[in-house]
Order: structure tokens, then C-alpha cells, then sequence
């Protein structure tokens, strides 16, 4: 018992160890769903959204104070060539004279009691407003979106190349170049046989040579939207999407449709704003302070106080049917908007019909590339065989392993590009975001 109770620390260390190298190893992986989050957080124009904010706010702050008291403060000296006088003398009273040069200061309050809800729909303006940035943004990103499908599904299709290359063809060559030279050695074969192999080789190598061209090229331009250095480190991962039946889509969620939505409430709100300027609008004033004259007394010629105080009714009841036409102008603008919505939508119905084609296809020849890389890889095995017993010649068993390159290649390009047009049927329907 006491034996079995000391080899257990030494398990845990052991199995500890296996762990950490295991982590070590691990490759690191990069999803489509993960460029998406990492563009949208360096996307130069993130930053507006914050501006939209900070801009509705403050333009919001302003309107708010709109029904706080108005104040000014007015100043005036002039100088006039003739000023009213009465030729009336009596022994009982004077009448001053007029100066004709005059000074006034006063002190101007205002108040607004009503303005036919102006005030509020203008704060409903800017919200629509700020709400408009973010989707325009949000369509900025969407098409870069579209790039990066792109440009993961051209890495994505050059990955699983360089891994076909590397581990099938060039293993399988490999593995024929050491048999043959071991019956050259044994004077089975003449050496041109191992020379026609490494010819093979060095052409799949050159092979690599271009993918891994291709791929900096390509890692290049998805870095300057993820960030992200040595991607050819990371193990890019098949994007796992299944189509559905077009009742699950959400259109209206797309920028496209949502920037149209919004300019229609916009129009809506535009209506009311034209139906609040025939409200009458009413406020209360006071003006308060010193004068030379009296301006509302002009006989009291020194320095005198004066204030007045009233209420402002602002009211056009009559435009001539301006009114009318304005609304019906917004409708008709509204109309036109619904209109293109529709348009957009029924081509989004055509682009999904003809996707959801495609992937039907492409699975259907996904199920014959496999049925033939099994015949041939029979072959493959049966003409290696044939080759080391010098039955057949070299460039009779490199015909076949070209063969069974290609149908693997098809099998790839196959499956890369049904997981595309995946992708692509749940991006254009709004699910994919």
C-alpha cells in the first residue's frame, strides 16, 4: 500500500508534463466569426460610433434648454438730426426738448410657454440622426465583412493545399522514391526510375513554393483588417453552417434595409415637423432698464427707468395648401423607399435561391470525389506495386498519383466551396452578422 501511495505523485508529474507539452504544440485556430470581432474593434470608423453619441448629446442638451428663460442685454447711443417738439409756451407748465442725442440700456427676458411640440421632435430628429451613423458604420463593415470572406475562404482553400501537398502526395512520393531506390540498389530497376520520382518531388515542391506565395499575399491583406501577425501559425477553421428554410430570415436586420427603414421614420418625423408649424406658438417677454429719454416716456429726458412686459403669439393659419403638399411630398418619398426595400429583398430571395443551388450541387459532387479518390487510390497502391516489380514504368505510376491528386484537390475545392456558399446564404440572409 505504502509502494502504490509513492509512485502517485510521480503519475501526477508525469501526466502534468504531457499536458503542458501537449499545450505547447497546440495550434493555435482562427474562425471567420473571430476576423469578424477583430476587424470590428480596429475598424477606424469604430470610433464614430462614440462620436455619434457625444454629438446627439450635446446637440440634445442644447434643445433642452430651449424652455429655460432667454437673456440679453441690448445697448444703444445715437445721434438724430430732428426730434419732436410741441410749439405750445405757457406761463403755467414747460415741455422739455427732445434730445436729439439719445442713450438706451436694457435688459431682455423671454420665455417659451408653447411651441407646438417643435422642440420634441427636433430631440427625435437627432436620435434617428445618431442612429443613422451607427448604420451607415455598420454597412461600412458589413462590406468589409464581405472581403474577409473572401479572403479566409482563399487562405482556408491554400491551407488545406500546402496539408495536401505536404502530407498526401509528396508522403506518398516519398515513401515510392525509398522503395525504388531499394530495388535499384538490388538491380531490380534502373536508376531512371528513381529519377522520374524526384522530378515529381521537386515539382510538388515547387508547388508549395507558390501556395506559400500565395498565402503571405493573402495573410497580408487579413491582417490589415484582423491585426494579427504569423497568421500563417494559426490553423484556420471550416466555418460549420447549415442552410435553412428562407422563413428564417432576417432581412430587416441587414444595414441596407435598416439605413432605408430609418430614412422613412425620418420622413415620418419630418411630417410631424411640418404639422407642428401650424401651431401657434407663444411665449412671454420682459424688457427692463435706463434710458435718455424715456423711450417710453420721451418727455422725462434724464436717465429714468422703464420696464415693459407682455406675451408673443407667432401664428400662420393660412399657407396656401403649402402644408398639404409637404406631407404628401414625404409620403410619396416614403413609398419610394418601401419600394426599394422590396426590390433589395427579392434579390436577396434570388441570391439565397441560387445558393442554396449551388450547395445542393456542390454536395452532390463532394459524394462522387469521394467515391473516386477510393477507386483510385486503389489504383495508386496497385500500380506502386506494379512500378517496383518493374512491370510498369515510373511516369506510368506518377500518371496515376497525378490523378489521385487531382481528385483530391476537387474533393477540397469542392468542400471549400460549399462551405462559401454556406456562409454566403446565412450573410445574405441577416443571420450571419
Amino acid at each position: 500500500m505504502k509502494k502504490s501511495c509513492f509512485y502517485i505523485p510521480g503519475i501526477l508529474m508525469a501526466v502534468q508534463l504531457f499536458t503542458l507539452m501537449q499545450s505547447a504544440n497546440a495550434q493555435d485556430t482562427l474562425s471567420l466569426q473571430r476576423c469578424y470581432q477583430l476587424m470590428e474593434e480596429l475598424h477606424p470608423e469604430e470610433q464614430s460610433r462614440i462620436y455619434a453619441e457625444n454629438i446627439r448629446q450635446l446637440k440634445q442638451e442644447n434643445l433642452n434648454t430651449a424652455f429655460l428663460p432667454q437673456f440679453a442685454v441690448n445697448g444703444q447711443a445715437t445721434y438724430q438730426s430732428d426730434v419732436m417738439s410741441i410749439p405750445i409756451e405757457s406761463p403755467a407748465f414747460s415741455i422739455p426738448d427732445i434730445p436729439k442725442d439719445q442713450y438706451k440700456i436694457q435688459l431682455e427676458v423671454s420665455q417659451l410657454i408653447y411651441d407646438g411640440g417643435v422642440n420634441k421632435i427636433k430631440k427625435t430628429q437627432e436620435e434617428l440622426n445618431e442612429k443613422s451613423t451607427k448604420t451607415e458604420i455598420n454597412l461600412n463593415q458589413r462590406q468589409v465583412k464581405s472581403q474577409i470572406n473572401s479572403l479566409f475562404f482563399t487562405a482556408l482553400n491554400l491551407q488545406e493545399q500546402e496539408r495536401l501537398l505536404n502530407e498526401s502526395v509528396l508522403g506518398e512520393l516519398q515513401n515510392q522514391l525509398k522503395l525504388t531506390e531499394a530495388r535499384i540498389k538490388n538491380g531490380v530497376l534502373l536508376k531512371g526510375a528513381a529519377n522520374s520520382i524526384q522530378i515529381e518531388i521537386l515539382k510538388i515542391k515547387q508547388d508549395l513554393l507558390n501556395v506559400n506565395e500565395q498565402q503571405k499575399a493573402v495573410f497580408k491583406m487579413l491582417k490589415s483588417w484582423t491585426g494579427l501577425d504569423n497568421l500563417q501559425e494559426y490553423d484556420l477553421l471550416y466555418p460549420s453552417y447549415d442552410i435553412t428554410d428562407n422563413s428564417n430570415t432576417d432581412f430587416d436586420s441587414k444595414p441596407q434595409i435598416q439605413i432605408l427603414s430609418l430614412q422613412q421614420q425620418q420622413l415620418e418625423v419630418s411630417k410631424d415637423m411640418i404639422q407642428a408649424g401650424n401651431m401657434p406658438m407663444l411665449s412671454a417677454f420682459a424688457n427692463a432698464g435706463f434710458g435718455s429719454p424715456n423711450p417710453y416716456n420721451m418727455f422725462e429726458t434724464s436717465f429714468e427707468p422703464f420696464y415693459l412686459l407682455g406675451l408673443r403669439l407667432n401664428w400662420q393659419p393660412f399657407k396656401y395648401g403649402n402644408t398639404h403638399r409637404s406631407v404628401e411630398v414625404s409620403k410619396l418619398q416614403q413609398s419610394a423607399l418601401e419600394a426599394r426595400k422590396e426590390s433589395i429583398n427579392k434579390q436577396s430571395d434570388v441570391n439565397l435561391l441560387q445558393y442554396q443551388q449551388d450547395a445542393e450541387r456542390l454536395q452532390k459532387l463532394i459524394e462522387t470525389d469521394q467515391e473516386m479518390i477510393v477507386l483510385q487510390e486503389d489504383n495508386v497502391k496497385e500500380y506502386g506495386s506494379l512500378q517496383q516489380n518493374g512491370v510498369i514504368t515510373s511516369t506510368e505510376y506518377l500518371t496515376e498519383v497525378n490523378k489521385l491528386t487531382q481528385f483530391q484537390l476537387n474533393l477540397q475545392i469542392h468542400k471549400m466551396s460549399l462551405a462559401k456558399a454556406k456562409v454566403d446564404w446565412m450573410f445574405e440572409a441577416g443571420i450571419l452578422k
